[in-house]
């Protein structure tokens, strides 16, 4: 079974049996393209204008918890379109944002790249990413993280789009799984 950044051999579960989980879903949203920024219906990723979509997640889980596996989760909301390979990334945000003044041209900064991960055509119904580095970091309280960052880089004309939850479907969560 493979999420993306992270496979394991079947019958093997991608995180111990007696984890906790925990699924939040995202505080804040903004998806920022060269056509603007806004909260729509869903969030295709690949295209003609292709996002970047900035999420920001409460963390109740304190400043000491031991985090054994996190997964940003999106909802495939229509793939009937989707072809071809892309490659998708998540970077750490490095700086304060508000969904209601970014836009393209005032990004907050972002970290290199921490996930990187080929997809390709037809995904499952869910796309779970494995974000793990960067929930690790907030479970340390440090004072540079403001969420995540995700986009995609791609020659593919079209690619699955993903819901935001604007429309009441599930939007971005996160799954933490707890030691």
């Amino acid at each position: 079974m493979c999420s993306a950044g992270r496979c394991t051999h079947p019958g093997v579960d991608p995180v111990a049996s007696d984890s906790d989980r925990i699924v939040v879903a995202a505080s804040d949203i903004a998806v920022v393209s060269s056509r603007g920024a806004a909260l729509p219906d869903e969030i295709a990723l690949a295209g003609g204008a292709a996002p970047v979509v900035l999420l920001r997640f409460p963390a109740p889980w304190g400043n000491r918890a031991r985090i054994a596996a996190a997964f940003l989760t999106l909802e495939v909301q229509d793939d009937s379109g989707s072809s071809g390979t892309w490659t998708m990334s998540v970077a750490r945000v490095l700086e304060p944002w508000s969904a209601d003044v970014v836009s393209w041209g005032r990004l907050p900064r972002l970290s290199a790249p921490v996930v990187t991960a080929e997809m390709t055509s037809r995904p499952s119904r869910s796309l779970r990413i494995d974000v793990t580095p960067i929930v690790e970091r907030w479970a340390q309280g440090q004072p540079d993280e403001h969420g995540m960052a995700l986009w995609v880089r791609s020659a593919a004309t079209s690619a699955p789009t993903y819901a935001t939850g604007a429309l009441g479907a599930a939007g971005p969560r996160l799954d933490v799984y707890m030691r």
